[in-house]
This record gives structure tokens, C-alpha cells and sequence, in this order.
């Protein structure tokens, strides 16, 4: 069965003759027809499409059921489904169950499913533009739509869930990134959010999918997105913020292209193929990001005059790829945190301020400042950071003391003398930015009132600040970049055990000495 649609289109022409304006009637004839009732027996949905009697701009209506297929879709025309029945695509999990590389391509209600890709459209030789799908369940392929080289596509009201990497979108132009997906598409039950051409705003945090393209001053922060292609694509949009977001088991967890003036900060990229990847993209600021358990933790192509800073690198398989890029990867003191440069590579911190002075490199023992670390690193970090810090210490054992530090800035590990002479908790702090530190100490090991040494000058009183409840004393002080040693002296240690008088952890005759000398004595 076949119906015959006849339209006719006028398009206007221009005659130089006698200036007139002719307008030229065109015929075009639109066919649709219903698979496989029309076409010969055992042939194909993917036969039918390229037979002879398919012509561009015709219809194929196909019936419910289930067709084991790979659509190599190369004609503009519309594929139907839902007719009488769920009309499911299966690839028999292999190869692309539909592959569209031709424009003005619409595919409505099927259900597509166990391919490597369950629906690709890709450019190939020309450019692909303006694919309509409506109404598609995307389910169970390794990629499940992905759009590559091809902008003004339309997207409405498909369903994708238990795809590897659900969505992506690929390109190397802005028109590649123009598209008009709206929140009626869902990745595992979470809207897509594409937004195009956008001045402020907030990506709502119940995202499934995150891009912002061609936009400026827009937040893309407390996102949990996973198994994407990209966790979220920035594409010439400058001046927004990625914050705060987790972001695992993608093909990329952030990937920016063409993008200047952003700040990435305080997200969690994990479980990836790569972690960080900025293509032609300038001028961002990359600080205090976890990138754990990738295959590649960071790469840079063609991206220049970024500044990265206190992110922690974690048992990534690749390290950093940097192709003619130049960067800054410290804040002047602070640099970032590379598990392989303390386990592997054995780094030490030879001053003890948290920042990494010298490392082996081909079985030569270097200095940073001379050969930074991996290429690029000056002042890579101890420890990896983290804004909140907890050194314990034993005291009388088995009894353990917590002493936290708050604070942007590298703390490396604390030291504690308190016998009653000294009172001092001390430690070493780098900053490469104006930063403040509260620390917690336990009331029980030492009490005010408090006075505070750095690099060994007194800090008058008003320069810092201290409360105390009944268990714990907080102090707090800022301070201007710099490398400092800190010393909080007290005025009395308490929780001395009973009759330990001199604090050496053991009740001897000593002290029975020391106490009858004081015997009938205030102190």
C-alpha cells in the first residue's frame, strides 16, 4: 500500500528580462510507505531504505515488531515507527543500529537498542543538519545518541536509559554545538539541560545531562551526572563557573572547547577515559578538583594562559597529555597534588612546608626549580589537598588527640610540645593567596590565654581570634600569600595524668620529689 502526496511549492525567481520578477511553480511528490508490506519479500529495513523506489523526502511507516538491524540512513527521509505495535531496532549488539549522515533525516517512535551506538549521526563529507527525533526509547547500547559534526538537530521527548554513555555531543565549530534539545528528552529518568545562547542562570541539580554552548555567566554546579559522554561540555561559553559537581563513569568528565574566563572548581572527576580536557580554550581558572581513577587525568590541546592549582591527580593511568599548550600550574606557591611524585618518583620536602623541593628524574635526584616535575610542576603539593585537615596525636596512650585545621591553604603536619614549659602546637603553612586558617584544639591538652607567633613575630591580639566551648578551643587568623611557621603557645597544659607530675608519662620517684617540694604550696 502506498499514499501519494502531491504538494506544490512556489519558488521565486528573478528574470533579467525587462526586470520582471517570475514566479516558477515546482511539483514535489512525497511518498509513504508502510515496511514490509511494500517492499519485496525478505528485503531489509535497511534494503528498503536504499531501494529505488525510496526517494528523498518519502516516508517509511514501519510496523511493530522487532527487526534486527543496522539503518545506514543516507537520504532525507522519515522513518515511522509505532504502527500497529512497539517497533523495536535491535543491533544484536554490534555496530550502529542507526547511522545518519545526511540531513533533513526525521525518525519518530522506535525503541533502539543493543548496538555499540544506538543512534549516530555523523557528517561524513557533507555537513548534517536539521534531524528531528521525537519519541525514541534509546536503551541498552554502548553509546546511545551521539551527534558528531552536525548542528541544528531537534530533539524532543526521547527516552535514553542503561546506556553506557547515554548522550554526547562532538564537534570541532560552533555550528557543530547549536542544537535544540529541550528538557522533554530524559536520561535515566533526569532531564537533558542544552542550553544555547544563554546569559546567566543555573543548571538545575537534578540534571541528567549538562552543556551550556555559545552562553556567558552561567552556573553549572551540584550536579551528580554519570555515564555520558561528556559529564558537561562547555562550548564558546566564557565567564561561567563548574563547581561542585561529581562526576563519573563518562568518556570525559569536563570538557571544554573554545571557552575562556571560567572557573572549575571543587568538582570530583572520576572513573573516566579522561578526566580534564580543554581544547583551544585560554584564560580559566582549574583549582581544588579531585581527578581520581582515570584513564587520563588532564588534557590540553591548543589551550594557553590557564592556571591550575591545589587539584589532587589520583591513580590515573596517564598522568597529563599537554600538546602545544602553555599553562601555569601553581598559584605562585601552591601547585597540585601527583600521587606518582611522592610513591613513584620520590619526592621530598626538604624545608617542610608541604611543597615538594626535589624528585628523581631517570635516576637523578633534581630540584623542582630547575626540573619541574612532569614538565610543568615547580611546587607540587606533599599531601593532597583538602580544605579540612586532622593530625592526631598520642598522648598518654592509648588515648588519641584530634587537632583540625580549616583552611584553603597547604598545612603540613603539625608538631605538639606540651609539657608545661613549652605549651607550643606548631606547624608549617603555605599560601600562594590571601587566605585565613581556623584551627581546633582540644581545651583537655592545652588552654588560653593564647598568643601567636608567625615565622617567630608576635601577632598582636587583635590580629586574631579565639572562642572556646567547653571541649575544644577555635583560633583563627588570616594572612597575606606567603610561607609561614606557626606557633600557638598557651598559657597552661591540663590533663595530666594523676600523679605524673613532671609529664614524662611515668610515676616515678621524681615526682614525689617535685611534689613535696611544693607541698602546702598554690602551684
Amino acid at each position: 500500500m502506498k499514499k501519494v502526496i502531491f504538494l506544490v511549492a512556489f519558488l521565486l525567481s528573478t528574470s533579467l528580462v525587462c526586470g520582471a520578477k517570475l514566479l516558477v511553480p515546482v511539483r514535489i511528490q512525497s511518498t509513504s510507505h508502510i515496511f514490509p508490506d511494500d517492499f519485496p519479500k525478505g528485503q531489509t529495513l535497511d534494503q528498503a531504505i536504499h531501494n529505488e523506489t525510496v526517494l528523498e523526502g518519502d516516508t517509511i511507516i514501519v510496523h511493530g515488531g522487532t527487526w534486527s538491524e543496522h539503518l545506514n540512513i543516507n537520504k532525507s527521509i522519515t522513518l515511522q515507527g509505532g504502527y500497529q505495535g512497539l517497533t523495536i531496532l535491535d543491533g544484536g549488539v554490534n555496530g550502529t543500529v542507526v547511522h545518519i549522515s545526511v540531513g533533513n533525516v526525521t525518525l519518530n517512535y522506535f525503541t533502539v537498542r543493543n548496538g555499540i551506538y544506538g543512534i549516530h549521526i555523523q557528517e561524513i563529507n557533507v555537513s548534517v543538519s536539521n534531524t528531528i527525533l521525537t519519541n525514541n526509547l534509546i536503551v541498552s547500547n554502548g553509546n546511545g545518541i551521539v551527534i558528531t559534526n552536525s548542528g541544528n538537530n531537534i530533539l524532543i521527548n526521547n527516552t535514553l536509559r542503561g546506556n553506557s554513555y547515554n548522550f554526547g555531543v562532538e564537534g570541532s565549530e560552533l555550528q557543530d554545538f547549536i542544537q535544540d534539545i529541550g528538557i522533554s528528552n530524559t536520561i535515566n529518568d533526569r532531564p537533558i539541560y542544552y542550553w544555547v545562547n544563554m546569559t546567566g542562570g543555573t543548571i538545575p541539580a537534578y540534571a541528567g545531562y549538562a552543556a551550556v554552548v555559545n552562553s556567558t555567566d552561567v552556573n553549572v554546579e551540584n550536579l551528580n551526572i554519570g555515564n555520558n559522554f561528556h559529564g558537561i561540555l562547555l562550548a564558546y561559553t566564557n565567564s561561567s563557573a563548574i563547581e561542585n559537581n561529581s562526576l563519573s563513569n563518562n568518556v570525559c568528565g569536563i570538557y571544554l572547547i573554545a571557552s575562556e574566563h571560567n572557573e572549575i572548581m571543587n568538582n570530583n572527576l572520576t572513573n573516566t577515559d579522561l578526566g580534564l580536557y580543554l581544547h583551544n580554550s585560554d584564560n580559566n581558572t582549574i583549582m581544588c578538583n579531585d581527578i581520581a581513577k582515570n584513564y587520563a587525568g588532564l588534557d590540553l590541546l591548543h589551550s594557553n594562559n590557564n592556571t591550575l592549582y591545589r587539584n589532587n591527580f589520583v591513580i590515573n593511568t596517564q598522568l597529563l597529555t599537554n600538546k602545544q599548550s602553555l599553562n601555569s600550574f601553581d598559584n605562585g606557591r601552591e601547585g597540585n597534588y601527583w600521587d606518582r611524585y611522592v610513591l613513584s618518583d620520590r619526592g621530598t620536602d626538604v624545608d617542610g612546608d608541604g611543597i615538594g623541593d626535589t624528585w628523581v628524574a631517570n635516576d637523578t635526584l633534581v630540584s623542582t626549580n630547575t626540573t619541574p616535575y612532569y614538565g610543568v610542576e615547580y611546587h607540587p603539593l606533599m599531601e593532597p589537598w583538602q580544605v579540612n585537615r586532622t593530625f592526631s596525636v598520642i598522648r598518654y596512650a592509648p588515648d588519641l588527640y584530634n587537632f583540625t585545621t580549616l583552611s584553603n591553604s597547604t598545612v603540613a603536619k603539625i608538631s605538639v610540645n606540651w609539657n608545661r614549659d613549652l605549651r607550643i602546637i606548631g606547624f608549617n603553612m603555605t599560601s600562594g593567596t590571601a587566605e585565613s586558617i581556623n584551627i581546633t584544639i582540644p581545651r583537655d591538652w592545652l588552654d588560653g590565654p593564647f598568643e601567636i607567633k608567625l615565622n617567630g613575630t608576635k601577632l598582636e591580639s587583635s590580629s586574631f581570634s579565639v572562642n572556646q566551648d567547653n571541649v575544644s578551643t577555635y583560633v583563627f587568623l588570616q594572612y597575606t600569600p606567603g610561607t609561614y611557621m606557626v606557633k600557638i603557645i598557651g598559657a597552661r597544659v591540663l590533663g595530666y595524668r594523676s600523679g605524673d607530675i613532671n609529664g614524662d608519662g611515668i610515676v616515678d620517684i621524681y615526682d614525689a620529689i617535685i611534689l613535696a617540694g611544693h607541698f602546702n604550696k598554690s602551684d
